[in-house]
């Protein structure tokens, strides 16, 4: 019980009698208290005043102790100079004293109530509902101040709280009604709400939408690993990206300082030289033997290097294998044999 009395009845400070009034009338009819308070139960009255029978008695003690309960429920919430004022009263009596005192409409608690309507704000980013749902209780405790704001008015402030990229299909819904009557503040919120599930729908099913999960740690080669696309190319060394190619220095994509095109001749444009210079080596030095324009033969006659001809021919007299091993060691013997 008093959960309830904390959490739904404010403090009652003398500026917010009309929401303090109606909060505290709900919470007291819940406890069956609200008749002892507006005097619709009265105290029993025994017949003979100086000699009350038992029953007479059971019964002014249970309107007494109901009484009791409704005036600690009622001072609970009081601020202490309001409670001052209704101290030494019992329950009846307090309430109509803070009724006559603080009953008349506050202007300035009009103005806090109004402000905070006007203020309001929709966030699109959270829960749409209890939003709308505080905005209607702003209206309600304008309301219990007297104030009663037409319910066009109400469902124009709202649609001027849409964020933009709502506004042109929730105001078009709103408005198809043609006349000021057909729009309604239950209507503007139930049109709100409805695209707000929509809109959600829509993020819903993005979320939800089929996707491929990786089930390997292994990294994928850049291209397709067949043997006709690695045949002549480079063994894979990772799937970072290419080096590019660093440019000559002084050219600038194929131009050189000048500005000049720089082409490239498929065929030479020189013809092929007709002569060959042959150098030989042997122990006196380095030694210029043939000069040649003709391609030289497989004779080991006729080649260009006499000591490679001398090997050869008599690798084949002596019947030795003609192998690179043994032709290198025969030449180097007869090389130095020589004169």
């Amino acid at each position: 019980m008093s959960t309830a009395l904390e959490h739904y009845v404010p403090t009652l400070d003398g500026l917010n009698f009309q929401t303090w009034k109606c909060q505290l009338c709900a919470f007291l009819q819940s406890q069956d208290l609200w008749r002892v308070i507006n005097r619709m139960t009265l105290r029993p009255v025994a017949a003979v005043p100086a000699n009350p029978i038992d029953v007479e008695q059971a019964a002014m003690l249970q309107w007494d102790n109901l009484a009791t309960r409704a005036l600690g429920n009622l001072v609970l919430h009081l601020t202490p100079a309001v409670y001052q004022t209704v101290e030494t009263m019992d329950a009846p009596d307090a309430w109509d004293e803070l009724q006559r005192r603080y009953g008349n409409v506050s202007p300035a608690q009009v103005f806090k109530h109004f402000k905070r309507t006007i203020l309001f704000k929709l966030d699109i980013h959270k829960p749409i509902r209890p939003q709308i749902d505080y905005l209607d209780s702003l209206y309600a405790t304008l309301t219990a101040e007297q104030v009663d704001l037409p319910d066009f008015i109400k469902a124009m402030v709202l649609l001027t709280v849409l964020p933009s990229s709502w506004e042109a299909p929730t105001i078009q819904t709103v408005m198809q009604g043609g006349t000021l009557t057909a729009i309604t503040f239950a209507n503007t919120k139930q049109t709100i709400f409805r695209y707000w599930d929509a809109e959600k729908a829509k993020k819903v099913g993005k979320s939800n939408a089929f996707t491929a999960a990786k089930i390997s740690a292994v990294k994928c080669k850049p291209y397709d690993p067949s043997y006709q696309s690695q045949k002549g190319k480079a063994p894979y060394k990772g799937d970072g990206p290419k080096q590019k190619k660093k440019k000559a220095r002084g050219t600038h994509g194929g131009r050189d300082k000048r500005g000049d095109s720089t082409h490239f001749a498929n065929t030479a444009s020189l013809e092929a030289p007709t002569s060959h210079t042959v150098v030989h080596y042997d122990p006196s030095g380095l030694i210029k033997r043939i000069a040649t324009d003709t391609p030289i033969t497989s004779s080991f006659q006729s080649g260009p290097f006499a000591s490679f001809n001398d090997t050869m021919n008599l690798a084949e007299e002596i019947g030795m294998p003609k192998s690179i091993g043994n032709v290198k060691c025969l030449e180097e013997r007869i090389t130095c044999a020589a004169p």
